[in-house]
This record gives C-alpha cells, structure tokens and sequence, in this order.
C-alpha cells in the first residue's frame, strides 16, 4: 500500500498485534511472536509484557466490540486510515480510532454513490440494516462491495460479527 501523502510504500499484513497469540504448530501450540522470533523471522522484539494485543474477532468469550475493532483493522484499516487511499472517505478502521464519527457513527458518506445503498450513515448505532458498512460488506456487486477487489463472496462470518456489534450500540442517529 502506498502512503498517499509520502509515497512510502508500506506492506499490507498483520501487525504484531493480530499475532500476539497462541497458534497449533506441528511441535505444539505456541504463541506466534515468539515462534518467529525462534526461527529468525522477528528480532530485537520488547520483551513481551510490551506486545500489543488485539481481540481475536473469532473467540466469542472476548469483548464483543474488541472483535469487532480487530475485524474491522486487519480487513479494512490498510485502506480506511489517514494514510491509505480509501482516507478520502473519513473513516478510520484502525482499533485505536475513537467510537464517534471518525469510526463511522452517525457518519454521512461523503462519496459512496450508489455504495449508500440509499443508507444515511456509515454506522447507525443499534441498527445495522440502516448502516452502509454492513450494506456494502453484505453486497457482491462491482463499485458496491467492501473491500472493492480481492472478494468474490462475502464473509458471512465477519459480517454478522459487525451486525451484532452495530446492533449492540446504544444510541440514534438524527438525519
């Protein structure tokens, strides 16, 4: 992903946060930080009382917006952040983003055309049918879906992780 305002390039993948957990390796489940760093794929690490963490978005005894943050920055946050191209849009997926308008609630689009799905908001607090992220996450169509390439399904999974969490916030948005 290139940064629009400097033009660094910067890989898109997981960050040490979204590994900072145990994985079933053949020898034994483990966390994944400290295998890398075994095997010479990570060095110079803090010592890990210092590593981040994210939710694991799959593991239902996690806080229910926690998986939902994480979904939402590892599947959408290389774009939807200040540096990435979809910045036009004022959306900031990143799980440090504040639960307000920057995250989408009670957002107006700013240029998603036929993407609103005739929504009024990016995220309608206790109302995911009314909110655009979950109309374009749900959509397979060209120019509607979200993420815009690299998808011919959609992620059911993911999906309805983002719909309880939407429908789980209090709150109304005024049009």
């Amino acid at each position: 992903m290139t940064n629009l305002e400097t033009r660094a390039i910067a890989p898109i993948g997981p960050k040490a946060r979204h590994l900072n957990r145990d994985y079933p390796y053949p020898e034994g489940a483990q966390n994944q930080l400290t295998y890398f760093a075994k095997i010479g794929y990570l060095v110079g690490l803090p010592p890990p009382a210092r590593w981040p963490r994210n939710a694991d978005w799959r593991d239902p005894s996690e806080p229910l917006e926690a998986r939902a943050r994480a979904y939402l920055e590892i599947n959408c946050g290389h774009c939807h952040s200040p540096s990435g191209p979809a910045n036009t849009s004022a959306l900031s997926f990143d799980v440090g983003t504040p639960v307000d308008w920057h995250l989408g609630l009670c957002k107006p689009p700013v240029a998603a055309g036929r993407g609103t799905g005739d929504h009024l908001f990016d995220i309608v607090p206790g109302h995911p049918d009314d909110s655009i992220l979950t109309f374009r996450m749900a959509s397979r169509e060209p120019g509607v879906m979200m993420p815009e390439q690299g998808r011919g399904t959609v992620h059911r999974e993911g999906l309805q992780l983002i719909r309880d969490w939407i429908a789980a916030m209090p709150g109304a948005c005024s049009s």
